[in-house]
């Protein structure tokens, strides 16, 4: 598949001219593309044209690791797959400031979506996702499933869950000239818990995005080898944030449940990886054929298909 024929994909998914869009994606999914992640990244900006903003996660938890975090917006590389680290590095692309949950964007709105302040979490009503929210921004899914959708922890914010909390993170930041300040930036963290697990239970993100498919909120489609999804951001928040009023998490594992929530469309397969902050980590790709996923990279992932997975 070439550039061309990944922008017919997506406008056949329902991506148009003007629209604003963050996206999750994994190269992996899609199969061979002809100029790889960046082609994917070039077939967007096509779609959505020079009136509609590319947005995508520029994620960075090996900021953990460091005594003292050293962020820097402009070469912060993205640990969110390579998709997203060729939206961080289009021209004129800007990246905001956060301690873990950067985001990076291009387009006309770039410059308000990542301007947010550095006083207030990315999930606040005022940081960069609820800049997305208030532009009515659709979420795009290339080959993962909704466990990769941050809007999941972006409604937890909202809903102020209790086991989650927002912690004020020292650190260094380069400024455009190169000069370092020392400042603090707003983090959202599972709270600790007794074991030393990083979790108090598994969350199940899956949840919400099929009762958000039940609706028909969500066009879904395959491109290559990844399931696609498109649905608006508001659409998720207002279906997640109702259940929250009616006294229902539909982000985790309720008692007695054993398994993740199956999508009607396409195979999930779960990767197990040590994520850059040295957590073990699973990810969840959803797509045509297991068997055509790209090889893992040696030592650094197992692929499994799940059971259930199919539609």
């Amino acid at each position: 598949m070439d550039r061309k024929g990944f922008a017919e994909g997506l406008r056949a998914l329902g991506l148009q001219a003007g629209d604003v869009v963050f996206v999750h994606a994994s190269i992996r999914a899609v199969g061979r593309v002809e100029g790889g992640a960046e082609a994917v990244a070039g077939a967007l900006r096509d779609v959505i044209g020079p009136e509609g903003t590319l947005s995508a996660p520029a994620f960075a938890f090996r900021h953990e690791l460091e005594p003292e975090p050293l962020i820097d917006p402009r070469s912060d590389r993205s640990e969110m797959g390579a998709i997203t680290e060729a939206v961080r590095r289009a021209p004129g692309a800007r990246t905001s400031v956060a301690y873990r949950h950067a985001v990076s964007a291009v387009g006309p709105k770039a410059d308000w979506i990542c301007g947010a302040p550095e006083d207030v979490s990315p999930f606040d009503r005022d940081g960069a996702f609820g800049r997305l929210l208030a532009l009515g921004a659709k979420v795009l899914l290339i080959g993962v499933a909704y466990t990769h959708c941050t809007c999941g922890h972006f409604a937890e914010y909202l809903n102020e869950v209790d086991y989650r909390r927002v912690i004020l993170q020292p650190v260094r930041l380069v400024q455009p000239d190169g000069t370092v300040r020392r400042t603090t930036l707003v983090d959202y963290q599972p709270k600790p818990t007794a074991d030393g697990s990083y979790y108090h239970r598994p969350d199940d993100f899956n949840k919400a995005g099929a009762l958000l498919e039940e609706t028909g909120a969500v066009a879904v489609r395959a491109i290559g080898n990844a399931m696609c999804r498109l649905f608006a951001m508001k659409d998720y928040m207002d279906l997640v944030g109702g259940h929250f009023q009616r006294g229902r998490n539909v982000l985790y594992f309720e008692d007695g449940q054993v398994e993740g929530t199956p999508l009607a469309d396409g195979v999930l397969v779960e990767e197990h990886y040590l994520c850059e902050a040295d957590r073990d980590e699973i990810s969840m790709l959803s797509v045509v054929r297991p068997e055509d996923v790209h090889a893992s990279r040696p030592g650094r992932m197992s692929a499994t298909p799940v059971e259930g997975g199919h539609g």
